[in-house]
C-alpha cells in the first residue's frame, strides 16, 4: 500500500471529511491497487486511525496533459545589416507596455535603436 500511495498526493479534503488523493499520470498500476475494495478499506481505516478528520477516501487519475508545443523561434536579423535609427529621445518607445516592461525588468535604459533593412524599406 506504501508503494501504491507514492504514487499519489493529496489534493483536496472536504467538509464531510473526504480525503481526495490523486495519482501520477503514469501510475495505472497504483491508482487500480485502491480500485479493489478491500485495499480501499484498509486504507480508510488507516486514516480513521491515524486521523480526526478524515471520514472517507477516494482517489483519481490527474488529467494527462497535451504537452505544449514549443514557441515558434524568434525572427532573426543579420545585424550587420542594421543601422542606427534617427538619434534623439528614445523615451517615447517607453509608452509602449511591451518594451517599459522589459526596460524595468533589466533595469535598463534605451541607448540606441537600430532599423533592419525592412524597416528601411517601409519608410
Amino acid at each position: 500500500m506504501g508503494i501504491a500511495l507514492g504514487r499519489a498526493r493529496p489534493v483536496n479534503l472536504d467538509d464531510t471529511g473526504t480525503l481526495t488523493i490523486e495519482f501520477e499520470p503514469g501510475a495505472s498500476n497504483a491508482f487500480s491497487f485502491f480500485q479493489s475494495p478491500e485495499n480501499m478499506n484498509a486504507l480508510q481505516e488507516i486514516l480513521q486511525e491515524e486521523t480526526d478528520n478524515i471520514l472517507k477516501a477516494r482517489v483519481q487519475k490527474v488529467q494527462e496533459r497535451k504537452p505544449v508545443p514549443p514557441p515558434s523561434p524568434a525572427a532573426q536579423y543579420d545585424m550587420a545589416d542594421a543601422k542606427p535609427a534617427a538619434a534623439g529621445n528614445y523615451n517615447s518607445l517607453l509608452k509602449e507596455s511591451c518594451i517599459a516592461l522589459v526596460v524595468d525588468e533589466f533595469k535598463g535604459t534605451i541607448v540606441t535603436v537600430q532599423e533592419t533593412q525592412a524597416d528601411q524599406k517601409n519608410n
